[in-house]
């Protein structure tokens, strides 16, 4: 997917002057509009990964994989280890990888590598600005 890049050229304003932040605010919200128009697909960075746990944790570590928006693949089930792999968000791997000793009481391993970018499902993501503010929605 080629990249392009949009350029701010000129701006109008009539006085009272609005400040810098109405600026950097108003410019988001009209690029978000030009992207609308244009039919844009809103994406974001997924990446693989592979997960090695105890057999009696698959069911468990499973649910939480789907809840984080992977989709995992079960690549080998042994007596007492399994192997998942698959791809998920990359917004979701350091959490899942956080609570991931509490699903395997520690015993569970979990790489991954960027692998590109997916459309977004479901509602389209904001992007918050300083004072807790929302530059507006995304297209999708």
């Amino acid at each position: 997917m080629p990249f392009r890049r949009v350029t701010l050229i000129h701006g109008r304003y009539r006085a009272p002057t609005p400040s810098a932040g109405e600026y950097r605010r108003l410019t988001a919200v009209a690029f978000g509009q030009a992207l609308q128009q244009a039919g844009t697909t809103v994406c974001a960075p997924f990446s693989s990964f592979e997960l090695e746990i105890p057999a009696d944790a698959l069911t468990s570590v499973l649910a939480k994989l789907v809840a984080a928006g992977a989709t995992p693949e079960i690549a080998e089930t042994g007596t007492t280890r399994c192997r998942v792999t698959g791809t998920m968000p990359t917004a979701e791997i350091d959490e899942f990888e956080q609570r991931l000793p509490g699903h395997t009481s520690g015993q569970g391993m979990l790489f991954s590598e960027p692998t590109g970018y997916e459309p977004v499902q479901g509602s389209a993501p904001t992007r918050p600005v300083h004072g807790g503010r929302e530059t507006g929605r995304h297209p999708t």
